[in-house]
């Protein structure tokens, strides 16, 4: 992980299987919103609410938001989780980051609104609400964020959580360019171009041929 000293970084996580325009907007959108001084991007190692749902090598997912991310000045990458032996824990990267960081450090975790949803359902969600605030991005045509529902499922988390309106609703998802990739289909706008470029170099995301082939 790069260490910059800042008063206030964001912290977006995932799998970014592959990652994809979207996240590069969320990223940007929440420093923005939020006057983050940086964003750092933290690719999930071994994910224990997602086993077995990744499709690319944990090293191939990293290359691609290091070229992802090289641009920014305010982005940069964390290979925290995928060091970590086991499944990967949010309150164990946060109480990583925050010792990186140091105590005045403020750390917001951004995330989309259906995984703030099953907040009650992580690792320790009562520590979690200690160590960062969260920024939710609310779903495409989704329903209102209900933080008092959420309130009663975590208590205080309500006063812990920014809720970005404005941020980009955009119609892409890593599962969804898997399936296009998968078909041979152009991905061109969906990925920065170096991510296309890599996928294509290491044969990413093909489909495999199981049974005889077809004449």
């Amino acid at each position: 992980m790069t260490t910059r000293s800042a008063s206030r970084t964001g912290i977006l996580g995932g799998s970014f299987d592959p990652i994809h325009v979207g996240h590069l907007r969320i990223a940007e959108e929440a420093r923005l919103a939020l006057n983050l001084e940086r964003v750092t991007f933290v690719p999930a190692g071994l994910q224990w609410m997602k086993k077995g749902d990744d499709v690319a090598p944990a090293a191939d997912r990293l290359e691609m938001v290091r070229l992802a991310t090289e641009g920014n000045d305010q982005f940069d990458v964390s290979d925290l989780e995928m060091r970590r032996p086991g499944p990967s824990y949010t309150v164990d990267t946060l109480l990583s980051i925050r010792e990186q960081l140091g105590a005045n450090a403020e750390v917001y975790f951004i995330l989309g609104q259906d995984a703030f949803a099953e907040l009650h359902l992580w690792s320790r969600p009562s520590e979690l609400i200690e160590l960062c605030r969260f920024a939710v991005m609310p779903r495409v045509d989704g329903p209102p964020i209900d933080l008092a529902d959420m309130d009663s499922r975590v208590p205080g988390v309500s006063l812990r959580t920014d809720v970005l309106h404005e941020a980009p609703r955009i119609d892409v998802s890593s599962s969804g360019l898997r399936g296009r990739l998968e078909r041979g289909e152009d991905v061109g706008g969906l990925v920065p171009d170096v991510v296309a470029g890599y996928i294509a170099r290491r044969g990413l995301y093909r489909a495999t041929v199981t049974g005889p082939r077809a004449t």
